[in-house]
């Protein structure tokens, strides 16, 4: 590989490593956002982190293209990058866990409120006298 490759390499590997950390921060925010039950806030770090997603594919493309052999200095930021993918996987599996845990929570409140709805509605409709009708079953 000659300089100017590596340079280039090391540029792209550089701002993959950058935008990793973004993603980092931003699945620790997710985490956050789920805790404090703030949808909308979690909407939007989903969206935030969806555009870095977008720019990270678009780094994996163009690093792609270079063949990096065994250079000491390309591996080792490699292995940065690897070991923050695995810290965000981790994350990801907790905060998926953590969402599964609202969402059931959420299925369960909305459940009650239907069936307190249905009961109380039961109760409070009024009876129409006009259309009432009563049957002597001994006649």
């Amino acid at each position: 590989m000659n300089t100017q490759d590596k340079t280039e390499l090391m540029r792209i590997l550089v701002q993959k490593k950058d935008l990793l950390t973004q993603m980092l921060g931003l699945t620790k925010q997710i985490e956050t956002e789920l805790l404090e039950d703030r949808i909308e806030a979690f909407q939007e770090v989903i969206k935030a982190r969806q555009s870095l997603i977008s720019q990270g594919d678009a780094l994996y493309e163009a690093e792609r293209a270079f063949n990096a052999g065994s250079d000491a200095a390309v591996l080792a930021a490699k292995q940065d990058i690897r070991s923050i993918v695995a810290q965000m996987l981790e994350l990801d599996e907790k905060n998926t866990t953590l969402a599964r845990q609202k969402l059931d929570s959420y299925r369960a409140q909305i459940r009650r409120l239907n069936q307190t709805k249905k009961g109380v509605g039961a109760y409070t409709r009024p009876m129409d006298q006009d259309n009432a009708y009563f049957i002597d079953a001994n006649n």
